[in-house]
């Protein structure tokens, strides 16, 4: 069976549990080109499988690519949160990332941990709004792609790493270079869309609309450094 026709028969009782089966043999399949370790492959495809067979929040008319970008912003997140544990426990680090975005999105008055949570809170509220205005079969896409982008702003995670993340046999860096660029792009049009609702909504809420234009723009920096190839090969 073909995704399409795995996730149109769940909607058949007497077809679910073997149209679901058949979902999990091709997830597994695709999960195979994961770069991970066995367990977090079995832990990504698992979430990816749990959210397809979802009956509150159907998939389905989507192609293979969908679900293998799924997967990856799975593995994704599962990398960033490990990673921000590991920083937890280096109390001098995390300060001082603190500081830094307290500083660059203009919170550098509150407290620095506040500070953290008022931009998460920004961020998530802005791009919540960006994504009501999508259809509903992008939105799933323009949350992952939203958060890949905050990951590269953040230094959570760099361009090669999710290149090679997200490269074909064979297939040419510069190619999915080119992808990421192309979908982070659509990610800042949609966020500012989202931004220039706001400002016409809610003139009065000054502070919280200044965060997210900044919060906008160092996306935009982001972007312009990482549309660049880095020194290494390109092909």
């Amino acid at each position: 069976m073909t995704l399409r026709e795995c996730l149109a028969e769940l909607d058949i009782p007497d077809r679910r549990e073997s149209a679901a089966r058949a979902l999990s043999e091709l997830v597994h399949a695709f999960g195979k080109r994961l770069q991970c370790s066995k367990q977090d492959r079995e832990d990504v495809v698992q979430m990816v499988l749990e959210r397809l067979l979802d009956p509150a929040r159907p998939v389905r008319d989507v192609q293979d690519a969908y679900v293998k970008r799924m997967l990856q912003n799975k593995l994704s997140s599962l990398f960033r949160e490990r990673k921000r544990v590991a920083t937890l426990e280096d109390p001098t680090q995390i300060a001082d990332e603190r500081a830094h975005l307290a500083v660059e999105h203009g919170t550098g008055g509150a407290n620095e941990l506040d500070a953290e949570r008022t931009i998460a809170a920004a961020f998530d509220e802005l791009l919540a709004r960006a994504i009501s205005l999508r259809d509903a079969r992008y939105r799933v896409a323009l949350e992952a792609d939203a958060r890949q982008l905050l990951e590269l702003a953040t230094r959570a995670v760099d361009i090669d790493e999710l290149i090679a993340r997200e490269t074909e046999a064979d297939e040419p860096k510069t190619r999915v270079r080119n992808r990421l660029l192309r979908r982070h792009t659509r990610v800042r049009e949609a966020l500012a869309e989202a931004l220039e609702l706001l400002e016409s909504e809610h003139p009065e809420r000054g502070q919280e609309l200044d965060l997210m234009r900044g919060i906008c723009r160092r996306l935009v920096r982001c972007q312009r450094s990482n549309s660049r190839p880095s020194g290494g090969s390109n092909v």
